[in-house]
């Protein structure tokens, strides 16, 4: 765009979503002096598209640029005043009704303002595990980061397949984040927002560095929550709040649970819908756990690791990025490891039913011996299948795989397998170090 073009496109009137366009009518229909002004913004913070404009607004406000480092809806509001925005954004128009829009386009729309929804989400969210509880401002800044894109997609066609900065690059031909400087600096919105989530400071704060993660995270989660992007943005998030990466996971699936469960627009389920779907621990039936003793704690403390392993397996699945999980349990009736938890393997499969016995001379009789890890790479396979023929290898992938002997108060417990049988590939070092992780925190 040249400058001419840049501003017209910062500085018009941009249609928002057509949920906003009720809500604020219901709002200038109400009583004004019983209008409670949180519940305007939290009206306003759903629709990034409004809340662009309205700081857009505020940072027109030579005030505004006074106060600029205070940047939330809740303050632009006080600042403009109640009657004020009405007069200036109680009419706005309705995305429903804009001209040549299509289905598709307000898809994508819809799209867009659900990953910032969900950045916004997770940069208040993660900022809290820090104890920093002023997060209004990294809220607002989150939801404006994919709304120049949005704008665009309003009167364009935008293939939004993967992450956002790849689909801005096919539409715009530039690079998002150069797009996004050039529109926010055209409307004249206070620079600290620009700060936020552009500034190249050589030492940027934790709450910055997070806010860039939540952004990213919730903009590359469509492509995959298994993809090196989201897992290395994970795993930068848990180092810079120093919690668990099983504990960023979770917040994860809570915002994206969060956003579906207000569903404002359909598209607002999104970020849900590309969460894994982990089959969830066996329940224990009512009279299996009356059954339990646990006063003296022998039943309760099998059922407490049982659960544990179903956990381990579940989060191997789900930070890995794998495409199976199994743990094969040792029976003490018969001494045989057979499959009591999967993931990504139907019942029926052949690997369900396999058994293994530990004793049988063999690959197994020296591996179960004691804790450790084993993987497999593609050159690895063919021998190992030459010198320790076991009904086991063809089930698993030929590009390699992963096993684990666990072990319990000195004895063995089972075996974890993990393998991309699907997509036919090996497991990786990150994949890898996740499996034993998640072992090595089993109790013993």
């Amino acid at each position: 765009m040249n400058r001419r073009e840049l501003e017209h496109f910062a500085g018009k009137t941009w249609p928002v979503m057509g949920f906003t366009v009720q809500r604020l009518f219901a709002f200038s229909e109400a009583d004004r002096e019983r209008l409670n002004a949180s519940d305007l913004a939290n009206a306003v913070l759903h629709d990034p598209l409004l809340v662009f404009q309205l700081m857009r607004a505020v940072g027109q406000i030579e005030r505004g640029r006074k106060l600029s480092d205070t940047l939330c809806v809740e303050h632009a509001l006080m600042l403009i005043g109640v009657d004020p925005f009405f007069g200036s954004f109680g009419q706005m128009p309705s995305i429903d009704t804009h001209p040549g829009m299509v289905a598709r386009r307000k898809r994508t729309v819809a799209a867009l303002l659900a990953r910032a929804r969900m950045a916004a989400l997770l940069v208040k969210d993660w900022l809290s595990m820090i104890d920093e509880y002023r997060v209004e401002e990294y809220f607002t800044a989150a939801l404006l980061y994919n709304v120049p894109l949005a704008f665009y997609a309003i009167d364009n066609d935008v293939e939004l397949e993967g992450d956002v900065e790849r689909a801005a690059l096919r539409a715009l031909g530039e690079q998002y984040p150069l797009f996004v400087r050039d529109i926010l600096g055209a409307t004249g919105m206070p620079g600290k927002i620009l700060d936020l989530l552009l500034g190249q400071d050589l030492e940027l704060s934790r709450q910055r560095l997070l806010l860039r993660h939540a952004i990213h995270t919730a903009n590359h989660l469509a492509a995959g929550w298994w993809t090196q992007e989201v897992q290395s943005h994970l795993r930068a998030v848990s180092g810079l709040v120093t919690q668990p990466e099983d504990t960023i996971w979770r917040s994860v699936i809570n915002a994206a649970l969060s956003l579906a469960r207000v569903p404002y627009t359909r598209a607002y389920a999104d970020p849900a819908r590309v969460l894994p779907l982990i089959a969830e621990a066996p329940l224990v039936s009512e009279n299996d756990f009356l059954e339990l003793d646990w006063q003296s704690d022998d039943g309760g403390e099998v059922a407490r690791y049982n659960l544990a392993l179903s956990q381990a397996v579940r989060r191997v699945a789900s930070t890995a990025g794998v495409d199976r999980v199994m743990f094969f349990q040792l029976d003490a009736g018969n001494g045989q490891l057979v499959s009591r938890y999967h993931i990504g393997v139907d019942v029926g499969d052949a690997l369900v039913q396999q058994s293994i016995d530990p004793l049988a001379p063999g690959f197994f009789s020296t591996f179960t011996t004691k804790p450790q890890a084993f993987r497999a790479s593609a050159g690895q396979v063919p021998l190992l299948m030459e010198r320790y023929p076991h009904s086991l290898w063809p089930l698993l992938a030929p590009q390699g795989f992963v096993l684990v002997s666990v072990f319990r108060q000195g004895r063995l417990a089972g075996v974890m397998l993990v393998d991309n049988q699907t997509r036919g590939a090996g497991v990786d070092d990150q994949a890898y170090a996740r499996v034993k992780a998640a072992v090595a925190a089993l109790p013993l």
